[in-house]
């Protein structure tokens, strides 16, 4: 089942959160008619888990940022830190929210941007 077809009733998606392993680029892909409706998406990230479906960091975050998502990841201190599709995971795992608007997100969340 594709998210498109899950979410058929939405006008639009608030926050989207995924945790499907490396499954990321497929359930987007599935989903492009929600995905251009959603204001921001948060995920873990692991290269080991996306290399099992064929796919891989860069690839993950060029679609988000091609869909006009500003990327960052969420450090301990809950400080957002920018991030491009050149951009590798620290450790196993890494944190990441996608978002349009970035000053939504920060007055929802009190998180701050950090450069």
């Amino acid at each position: 089942m594709l998210l498109d077809d899950i979410c058929t009733g939405l006008a639009c998606i608030d926050l989207l959160k995924l945790d499907v392993e490396g499954y990321e680029m497929a359930v987007f892909q599935g989903g492009v008619q929600k995905i251009i409706k959603t204001k921001s998406i948060y995920f873990e990230i692991c290269d080991e888990f996306l290399n099992r479906y064929g796919t891989s960091t860069p690839k993950l975050l060029a679609f988000l940022i091609e869909f006009r998502f500003f990327v960052y990841t969420i450090n301990e201190d809950y400080k957002l830190l920018p991030v491009d599709q050149s951009f590798a995971p620290k450790g196993y795992h890494q944190n990441i929210i996608a978002t349009r608007d970035v000053k939504d997100l920060v007055r929802r969340t009190g998180w701050m941007v950090s450069s």
